[in-house]
């Protein structure tokens, strides 16, 4: 058995109310009825102090807000499009032409410091299908974002304009593929740990 649990304080100030508590229990075994996809996971790693805990006696951390969803945005570009790759070969190999996109899973789970940071991540899967597609205008799940075929990926973390197109293009597949995911984080907030694990078991309980 695996047990994630954590407590997400903050001291006085905006970040306060993100903060929440929570524990997943997780039983590890053989026929399991869910499995985790072995051979195309992919990880990111950054030497970076958007958020630690420099001082022992206190249990506030030291958070710098703007530079951490920076990171968390510039990870998840990194680790999909890493993921496209490893499943691109995995669906050449079964034979098929296609891409991994957004309509190629049933579902997206997220770590959810809050959720609409959630909503922005799934928004921002698509931003990244839509860069990576050689032909985007023969796809109606692009339509009207032809303006921003052009973009730099790293230059938009904070470009509210192509955060609201994406958001707004995005919608029906976050309703149906992430926000059941929500269920728990709309509830206790950000668990830390087992935040990723308890949007999993949200799901499946939906």
């Amino acid at each position: 058995m695996v047990v994630a649990g954590d407590i997400a304080v903050y001291a006085s100030g905006n970040a306060r109310c993100t903060g929440g508590a929570g524990a997943v229990a997780m039983l590890l075994g053989s026929n399991a009825p869910l499995i985790l996809d072995r051979g195309v996971r992919s990880s990111h790693m950054q030497h970076v102090y958007d958020f630690y805990k420099p001082d022992m006696s206190s249990e506030y951390p030291v958070v710098d807000g703007k530079l951490s969803i920076q990171c968390y945005l510039g990870a998840l570009d990194k680790c999909y499009n890493r993921y496209k790759a490893k499943m691109k070969k995995v669906l050449n190999r079964e034979g098929k032409s296609q891409s991994f996109t957004l309509e190629t899973a049933d579902a997206f789970v997220f770590h959810s410091p809050y959720c609409k940071l959630v909503q922005k991540s799934l928004a921002r899967l698509l931003l990244n299908d839509f860069i990576c597609d050689p032909h985007p205008e023969l796809s109606s799940k692009y339509l009207g974002l032809d303006a921003y075929r052009d973009v730099k990926i790293e230059e938009t973390f904070f470009d509210k304009e192509v955060e609201k197109a994406f958001i707004n293009a995005s919608q029906p597949v976050f309703n149906a593929k992430t926000k059941p995911s929500l269920l728990l984080a709309n509830q206790v907030g950000n668990m830390y740990t087992p935040s990723v694990y308890g949007g999993l078991a949200s799901y499946i309980a939906r």
